[in-house]
């Protein structure tokens, strides 16, 4: 694989079938290899919804619920195209962390769902900046 696609999208909610099969269609149409989801508003992220979404293999999801205000994060991704090595599941965002099959090359990709709060925002964004000074080069 010379490039791949990567869809981040705050789709408001996946509790229709409609918009979780256009969401799979998309997904097949476009060759996603990386879906980054906000706003799912599930609580659960179950086998039968995850088939209807990415309908590749379903163990490859990272999922942080929907609790009050913070309305759930799901980040899936390919296997032939990411091999997942470490994730940070977070109320407000999601971390994965791995290599990229048939390159020599490692990544870390951050699906963020942030605060509509400045201040928590900042709060947010300095405990992220933390994470990636870190593990800079790891």
């Amino acid at each position: 694989m010379s490039f791949f696609n990567l869809l981040s999208w705050n789709n408001r909610g996946l509790g229709r079938s409609k918009k979780s099969r256009a969401l799979k269609n998309l997904v097949r149409s476009k060759k996603i290899g990386v879906l980054f989801l906000q706003e799912t508003k599930l609580e659960d992220f179950d086998l039968r919804k995850r088939i209807v979404v990415w309908g590749y293999g379903t163990e490859n999801i990272i999922f942080s619920p929907a609790i009050g205000f913070v309305r759930g994060i799901a980040c899936f991704w390919d296997s032939d195209f990411l091999a997942m090595e470490y994730n940070v599941p977070h109320s407000n965002y999601v971390i994965i962390q791995g290599g990229i099959v048939g390159w020599n090359l490692k990544c870390s990709m951050i699906n963020l769902y942030a605060l509509n709060v400045a201040a928590d925002r900042k709060l947010l964004f300095d405990e992220l900046e933390g994470y990636i000074l870190a593990n800079r080069g790891q």
